[in-house]
């Protein structure tokens, strides 16, 4: 969950985001969108990597969806040969952008008004976390244990 003043904000990957009153415990709303990791909230907005693997934008007073952005999902493209699926790890906020950074090898941005993709920079083994952001810099821990460090 998250707290942002008097509004508590939890989700889980079954397909519900909601918004309580912190005091009175009442829901304010309800999302039919499970989410894969902790949301972040900011600016009025709610933003998340989906069950249905989207990075998605919220509005949090209302939690009507705003925009969402298909992420890469399997490893092929061929029905067949989908075997490995790839995880997305964030969002995180840093910079004016939203990170996103995936298992197949990227660490991806995105405008946090539009969801509109802006770069995309490369994790070699892939990411295995959501990035940390501190002191300026933005980390990641790959696959294979690196801790990588972004400016």
């Amino acid at each position: 969950p998250d707290l942002v003043g008097s509004t508590l904000f939890a989700a889980n990957p079954a397909g519900r985001l909601v918004a309580i009153d912190m005091g009175s415990g009442a829901r304010l709303w309800t999302a039919q969108d499970g989410t894969i990791s902790t949301p972040a909230v900011a600016g009025g907005a709610i933003f998340f990597v989906s069950d249905q693997n989207e990075l998605t934008r919220l509005d949090a007073s209302t939690g009507e969806k705003l925009w969402s952005q298909e992420l890469p999902l399997f490893a092929e493209r061929r029905e067949r040969r989908q075997k490995t699926v790839y995880a997305h790890f964030g969002p995180v906020l840093a910079g004016g952008q939203l990170w996103v950074a995936s298992s197949d090898g990227a660490l991806r941005s995105f405008d946090p008004v539009t969801g509109a993709a802006t770069s995309s920079l490369e994790i070699r083994g892939g990411a295995a976390t959501a990035p940390g952001v501190a002191g300026g810099g933005m980390y990641v821990v790959t696959k294979n244990g690196r801790l990588l460090a972004f400016r």
